[in-house]
């Protein structure tokens, strides 16, 4: 059910470069818009979606009906502090938009739930966007700090002035 075309979603599958087999899981996942593009690279991998919003759930089976028989896509209308992995480690962990990393309150409990589904090898990405009046200054100084202080280093960021956007990679 593609209808519309977001850059700052393939720029986002540009950046997060799934593997064919990767395991990855969106926090917060709205209409699924980035799972829309991130199946397009899995062969025998996944994108388990989440977000707490019934309605965002049901807009985002509907966009990603084709990918959820393939085995490509899954969908969960659950709070992430909720989710249950079993015993699936992801490869990849993407949040979009997602507030608690540049509130400036202790992100302990949410690094470690990051921690305990993650794969050994795995990274975080965390996107922000489109932002305006100085927003990426502000979270630059609310999220580097704050993960480094939880042992969970950006390694990498990234910003998008013509889209407006920002990323966070760890690990």
């Amino acid at each position: 059910m593609t209808t519309e075309s977001h850059p700052r979603f393939k720029w986002a599958r540009e950046i997060i470069r799934a593997n064919p087999r990767d395991h990855i899981l969106e926090i917060g996942c709205g209409a699924g818009l980035l799972v829309e593009e991130l199946v397009q690279d899995l062969k025998t991998g996944k994108v388990t979606a989440i977000d707490r919003s019934a309605s965002m759930i049901d807009k985002a089976i509907r966009r990603n009906a084709n990918s959820i028989p393939t085995g490509r896509a899954e969908f969960s209308e659950v709070d992430w502090k909720d989710f249950k992995a079993g015993k699936i480690r992801y490869d990849k962990i993407v949040f979009f938009n997602i507030n608690f990393f540049w509130t400036n309150k202790s992100v302990s409990r949410e690094v470690s739930r990051i921690r305990s589904l993650l794969s050994k090898n795995g990274k975080v990405y965390i996107f922000y966007g489109p932002m305006f009046n100085g927003g990426f200054e502000k979270i630059v100084k609310a999220i580097v700090p704050g993960l480094a202080a939880e042992q969970l280093p950006v390694k990498h960021t990234i910003h998008n002035q013509e889209l407006s956007c920002c990323c966070f990679v760890t690990g």
